[in-house]
């Protein structure tokens, strides 16, 4: 008789309202059981967990609600020491220094924020991740990354280039929505029938202050630009963010919604004229996808990130006041000059990318 196999997996991003990072670990775990042999998988956090039911998951929460590299080699390493998983999956990036022995490592890196856009996380994250994450990366039996181009940027900076990558997959939700649907929504946020939209955190590497500057100076300038809604919960280093987006309001160019339920995305997206996406980094962009499959052009920075994600089905601009601004005042000029991406043309199959990570779980045990 085929042996129960254990996978551990760091949970923590489900302690917190979900995230780019939480929506990629269960759109991959809520499938993994269909490809999978038999399986049980132990989630550990530090705090309650907030996700969905999935597949053959126990929740372990350990130790105390504190965070990061204490906890991790402390509550965590404890608690893997007495159930020895066959797997452990850093699904958050990071390994525990201090582990059982034979326990198979899995990781998965989402970006490198940490060495690309410093200055817009705190200081204390950036400080942990410049020992936590190169240490994970050497010491996993296998890495893997969620973009091409978050792999390139290991392969530079690493020198290790991931085993596989795996593109986030995006729910089945997101589609375009219907007339009354979208009404609805509208309605419930007290939206206008026109809107551009943007979604993240409120923190420095989203770049809304550029955004919102460049918003500002179109209004200066007399041209005539359907208002931003900002739909994203608190962030950090965003003292600034905070008093443009006061402006913003005041002047009627901008509104922000908070913290969104997932629910209301899809007719958020489906309803905006344009989606605008203006960071300065990113490890993919799952938003750019997520607008697409709902139908909506994408308006977005210039990177590499972006520019895989959209598979070029964007109109991009500079992440400056002045290149967001003169890209805006075209297509106002110039509403249909917006690519639209096709909808079956984006790879959206969460069978196959759970059947990846199985495949890379099976060859860590090799």
């Amino acid at each position: 008789m085929t042996r129960t196999l254990t996978i551990g997996v760091e949970a923590t991003a489900f302690s917190v309202r979900r995230s780019g990072i939480s929506n990629y670990i269960v759109n991959l775990l809520s499938h993994l059981d269909m490809v999978a042999g038999d399986i049980r998988l132990l989630m550990y956090s530090h705090s309650p967990l907030d996700m969905p039911e999935l597949p053959r998951a126990i929740p372990r929460v350990v130790g105390r609600p504190r965070r990061g590299i204490v906890w991790r080699n402390t509550e965590l390493a404890t608690a893997l020491q007495a159930d020895r998983p066959d797997i452990f999956w850093g699904a958050n990036g990071l390994l525990p220094i201090i582990r059982p022995r034979r326990m198979r490592t899995v990781i998965t890196i989402y970006d490198l924020v940490y060495l690309l856009a410093g200055d817009a996380s705190p200081w204390v994250n950036r400080l942990t991740r410049h020992f936590d994450q190169p240490y994970s990366v050497r010491a996993a039996d296998r890495v893997m990354a969620i973009s091409q181009s978050t792999a390139a940027d290991m392969a530079r900076l690493y020198g290790r280039a991931p085993d596989e990558v795996i593109l986030p997959i995006v729910s089945a939700a997101y589609r375009p929505q219907s007339v009354a649907v979208v009404k609805v929504v509208r309605d419930k946020y007290a939206l206008p029938p026109e809107y551009l939209l943007t979604i993240g955190t409120l923190e420095p590497r989203k770049n809304l202050v550029s955004l919102i500057r460049a918003m500002l100076r179109l209004q200066e300038q007399g041209i005539a630009v359907p208002p931003l809604i900002i739909a994203g919960g608190q962030g950090w280093l965003d003292g600034e963010i905070t008093e443009a987006v006061a402006q913003a309001e005041a002047a009627g160019v901008a509104r922000t919604l908070g913290y969104v339920a997932e629910a209301d995305m899809p007719a958020l997206y489906t309803g905006a004229r344009h989606f605008v996406f203006a960071p300065l980094y990113e490890g993919f962009g799952m938003p750019v996808v997520e607008a697409q499959l709902c139908g909506t052009p994408v308006v977005a920075s210039d990177i590499p990130s972006l520019r895989e994600a959209s598979a070029g089905y964007a109109t991009f601009f500079a992440p400056t006041v002045e290149g967001i601004a003169a890209c805006l005042a075209g297509l106002t000029a110039s509403p249909a000059g917006c690519k639209r991406r096709p909808v079956g043309s984006i790879d959206n199959d969460p069978m196959a990318a759970a059947a990846r990570l199985w495949s890379v779980m099976q060859s860590s045990l090799r």
